[in-house]
């Protein structure tokens, strides 16, 4: 999958985010160049939505609006 393909990027990503907006926040690989994208795409959710976000990219779904649609729905209380 093109999320696996840069890890240590989404890394430094969720660090340095997480860091600049004091809360825990998650990078996760969309697409990538060295997979035939023409450029590498990230996206970055809260902590809480990590598991939903693990769940519809293993699913297939790689287009940022369908994800932010998906995603727009409160966070569970205590994920």
């Amino acid at each position: 999958m093109a999320r696996d393909r840069h890890p240590l990027i989404a890394g430094c990503l969720s660090a340095l985010l997480s860091h600049v907006g004091n809360r825990r926040l998650i990078a996760r690989e969309l697409r990538c160049s060295a997979g035939g994208s023409p450029h590498c795409s990230f996206v970055v959710v809260a902590q809480a939505r990590k598991k939903a976000l693990d769940e519809l990219l293993a699913a297939g779904h790689h287009n940022v609006s369908q994800l932010a649609q998906r995603l727009s729905s409160p966070a569970p209380v205590g994920a």
